[in-house]
């Protein structure tokens, strides 16, 4: 297997690295498929979990695992083995995620794919594979680190995330349940952001490969955590806004947000700057599966600008980025962890922050593109 031309345009790692990256993705396969005990497992059931493994957890665009691969340095050292191994479990623990999120959800597509709950020969039986598969990072955990000097903290920092990604996604789905909308606000927004995406989207990937490093956990939540909240903040943001604005074949998903009524930033901001009449209109048709008033929330959106208040947004959250920057450590760790969260800015989120012109952040990354 070798970088398909979906993630062809969007490394952030070189292609070399990703391609070794992605080939040590049958490694894994093969140790997970070792989990069962082989004689006792008809070839029916073998076969299944191959193909959940392959459907959820090798598509993508492995942004986790490549995170975690940029702040590790590999350009330039290490045990190979043991980072491909972390990489690929970070994203064996996002497919869990996902696999959830759209049963909630009520999705139909993911990554341009029938979501797997919906498929013929799996169901409810996803429910299980969900659970399955987070245990299943455990196992991989315990084999590629048990004898390390960082593998305790490692399990607690996939175990604390793990719980704060479900509270988040409990709040995220809790609030959607709740029919008063005015309840919305950008408090909630943020909280379930912060629970639901920035911990274990960009915390967990940056803070492991600092752990790694040589770094006690306090350290890394110092000086990661305000980066952390800010991307996880972009990212989302920037995927609410795709899930309004964005055409379903190009983002690989189906728009639910609105018919589902969520909590997301298209609906807060538009709470906030609406009048009475707009607010009332809101209210009696956001979270409504019918596609007339799904249109209708639309059409409210396009009076309230929503489009342009989100270029606004992007432009002060990038005023924010500089501000933890310029207060970030000067010390050689820090400036990598400024580095990293430049090249994510930069290549996932597509915002260019001006630090970039310095000549410490060429130097950091002459060898990342």
């Amino acid at each position: 297997m070798s970088a398909n031309s979906e993630n062809s345009k969007n490394l952030i790692i070189p292609l070399e690295v990703y391609d070794q990256f992605d080939s040590f993705f049958e490694t894994i396969l093969e140790d997970i498929l070792s989990l069962w005990n082989v004689e006792a497992t008809p070839l029916f059931v073998s076969s299944y979990y191959e193909e959940l493994i392959k459907y959820n957890v090798y598509p993508g665009k492995h942004l986790r695992a490549q995170f975690f691969i940029l702040a590790s340095n590999l350009v330039n050292k290490v045990d190979t083995t043991r980072v491909f191994a972390f990489a690929w479990i970070l994203e064996i623990f996002q497919a869990a995620s996902l696999i959830g999120d759209d049963i909630t959800d009520n999705s139909t597509s993911r990554r341009g794919q029938k979501c797997w709950h919906l498929k013929k020969s799996v169901g409810l039986t996803a429910v299980n594979d969900m659970v399955l598969l987070e245990n299943v990072g455990y196992a991989l955990l315990r084999k590629y680190f048990a004898e390390s000097p960082y593998y305790l903290t490692l399990s607690e920092i996939l175990q604390e995330n793990t719980l704060k990604m479900c509270i988040g996604q409990g709040l995220d789905l809790l609030a959607s349940k709740n029919t008063d909308v005015t309840s919305f606000d950008m408090t909630l927004y943020k909280e379930i952001v912060f629970q639901k995406t920035s911990n274990f989207g960009f915390g967990v990937p940056i803070a492991s490969a600092l752990i790694m490093k040589g770094l006690s956990k306090t350290e890394v939540v110092e000086r990661t955590e305000n980066f952390t909240r800010e991307i996880g903040l972009i990212f989302q943001i920037q995927d609410d806004f795709k899930d309004v604005f964005g055409d379903p074949n190009i983002e690989g998903k189906t728009s639910t947000d609105i018919s589902n009524g969520k909590c997301a930033w298209p609906i807060v901001v538009a709470l906030e700057r609406a009048n009475p009449t707009q607010r009332l209109t809101l209210i009696e048709n956001y979270g409504k599966p019918n596609s007339a008033q799904v249109n209708i929330v639309k059409s409210v959106f396009a009076e309230l600008e929503i489009k342009q208040e989100y270029q606004k947004s992007m432009a002060l959250m990038r005023q924010n980025i500089e501000i933890i920057i310029a207060n970030s450590p000067e010390s050689s760790t820090g400036k990598e962890i400024v580095s990293t969260f430049g090249i994510i800015l930069r290549k996932v989120l597509k915002i260019k922050p001006s630090f970039e012109k310095s000549a410490i952040f060429a130097t950091l990354n002459s060898s990342n593109g």
